[in-house]
């Protein structure tokens, strides 16, 4: 929660985003088997079981480029059954953005997209959307 507590001098732009994005090629619900490759990629800001669009900001990938990857690809199942091979899926937890953070880390080609509680970032469709 923010609460105003005073007015100060212009201290210079803000310092922005070098790293690449990770980015949503698909709509859906995020499943935590893509997650947990994704997530070597780099930090995440979405979870399991979390709605996805297509060009939505996933997480932050650890070099200068952006990646386009799949939250909501599904694990492919098969009728072998070993015992003991039950996979738990551990996820490093996401650490939430309050409106400030997202502002000062979006970059020129990205747009923030506010909806309470959770404020997502995606880029910019220049051939749909124009500024």
């Amino acid at each position: 929660q923010s609460k105003f507590l005073e007015y100060r001098e212009y201290k210079g732009p803000l310092k922005k985003n070098t790293r690449g994005a990770m980015i949503s090629t698909a709509h859906g619900v995020c499943t935590p088997h893509a997650l947990k490759e994704i997530e070597s990629k780099g930090p995440l800001f979405v979870r399991p079981g979390q709605k996805v669009y297509e060009g939505m900001v996933i997480g932050e990938h650890l070099k200068e480029d952006d990646i386009e990857l799949n939250p909501t690809r599904e694990k492919k199942l098969s009728n072998v059954r070993t015992v003991g091979h039950e996979e738990n899926i551990r996820l490093v937890p996401v650490k939430p953005f309050n409106i400030e953070e997202v502002i000062s880390y979006v970059r020129d080609d990205e747009l923030v997209e506010v909806t309470p509680p959770v404020s997502y970032t995606h880029l910019t469709l220049p051939t749909i959307y124009s500024v």
